[in-house]
């Protein structure tokens, strides 16, 4: 903590138009002389309800200062590929995943952060809720309990679902064929290979077999495990003319 007092130099607070716009940035971290930007909102300081959530507040964005200016961490300004509803899911769960890295660092020290991790993982449930719950459960805990991850490691784990998956799941437990089949919120629909956030994991089991024919007939290799979009099958409904 003194190692990373004496390397800032100044830190700025400034009006946090939203909750979105609420947080902290280092800049000039390659030149040497770092600077903390931190944005807040004005009810944290004249709301009483806020105002007692403000140290928690203040000490989770520190945190991810100090992860910032941490050569181990190597945090540097990603370009994450994709169109922007790709970029905003995976920005989505990296922000959740280093989030998770900050209090569970913070929980093991006996500081009280924003959210204590039962409301962590509510937040990682809903974004991995097609994991099946005894893996969704392992990765999370597994997470929770490690005590070193870097930049990279955070931006694949929320880029990737292998990636997440090969590091704290085990082997035996799911086979690479399992893995496919999970069909995460924005992964791309394999008929009109868009994002997808609304999926249908078995059309078989709620659609016509004409509608599943009719699939198969521009997609041979497709199977109804293998999921569609909301979107598409409403299509091929029309298209069977059962819609």
């Amino acid at each position: 903590a003194r190692e990373f007092e004496e390397r800032i130099k100044e830190v700025t607070v400034k009006r946090a138009i939203n909750k979105v716009d609420e947080g902290s940035n280092v800049l000039n971290r390659v030149s040497g002389n770092p600077l903390i930007e931190m944005r807040v909102l004005a009810s944290r300081f004249s709301n009483p309800e806020e105002a007692q959530e403000l140290d928690a507040f203040l000490i989770h964005e520190f945190m991810h200062a100090k992860d910032m200016v941490d050569p181990e961490f190597d945090y540097e300004d990603a370009f994450i590929p994709g169109n922007p509803s790709v970029k905003n899911l995976i920005t989505a769960r990296f922000r959740l995943l280093w989030n998770m890295y900050v209090d569970s660092r913070l929980g093991r020290m006996g500081v009280v952060s924003v959210l204590p991790k039962e409301a962590r993982y509510r937040e990682f449930d809903n974004f991995y809720r097609k994991i099946p719950e005894k893996q969704r459960k392992g990765i999370f805990e597994g997470l929770w309990k490690t005590e070193k991850l870097t930049h990279e490691e955070l931006l694949s784990m929320a880029t990737d679902l292998d990636t997440l998956m090969s590091k704290y799941v085990d082997p035996g437990e799911m086979t690479d064929e399992d893995k496919d089949y999970i069909h995460l919120q924005g992964s791309p629909c394999p008929l009109c290979k868009f994002p997808t956030y609304n999926w249908v994991d078995d059309p078989e089991s709620i659609c016509d077999e004409m509608v599943i024919e009719a699939i198969q007939i521009d997609f041979p290799d497709w199977e109804s495990r293998d999921g569609a979009c909301d979107r598409c099958v409403e299509v091929y409904e029309l298209r069977a003319g059962v819609g």
